[in-house]
């Protein structure tokens, strides 16, 4: 199989369903971030729609960082994640970043290994932070 990524149009979003720990307004949030400007790419293979990576800029020099994901990914995890760290690396080249933020919900252990892997640490808890009120995890990586 091949992975692939091309820019997010919001149809994909119908295309798969998110892992639980997503709440249900992340699809819909995931269609307001393309359209308000961030930088948001679905990853694909043969089967379908695996998942999908955003940028949010928010001031110079600093971005958010996010995805959106589903049980794809576990069709070609390495694949998967290879591009989810290019499609990182090119978002640090275009927006020259010294900084960039994401979260991982609280006791979703593989999400913490995952976004480990791509060189962010770990800075703290951020309390009742996400929609549903539960915490998370406030990563970041710099340059």
């Amino acid at each position: 199989m091949t992975v692939k990524f091309r820019e997010f149009r919001p149809l994909d979003a119908d295309e798969f369903s998110p892992f639980d720990f997503f709440d249900d307004g992340a699809k819909q949030r995931t269609i307001m971030s393309s359209q308000y400007g961030s930088d948001v790419f679905t990853i694909y293979d043969e089967e379908g729609v695996m998942g999908v990576v955003g940028c949010t800029p928010i001031w110079e020099g600093v971005a958010n960082m996010w995805t959106l994901l589903g049980e794809g990914i576990y069709r070609e995890p390495k694949a998967f994640s290879l591009l989810t760290g290019k499609l990182i690396e090119e978002m640090f080249n275009k927006y020259g970043l010294r900084r960039a933020d994401a979260h991982v919900k609280m006791g979703h252990d593989k999400g913490v290994e995952w976004i480990e892997r791509f060189g962010f640490v770990r800075e703290g808890i951020m309390r009742r932070y996400l929609p549903d009120g539960s915490d998370a995890y406030l990563y970041a990586r710099y340059l």
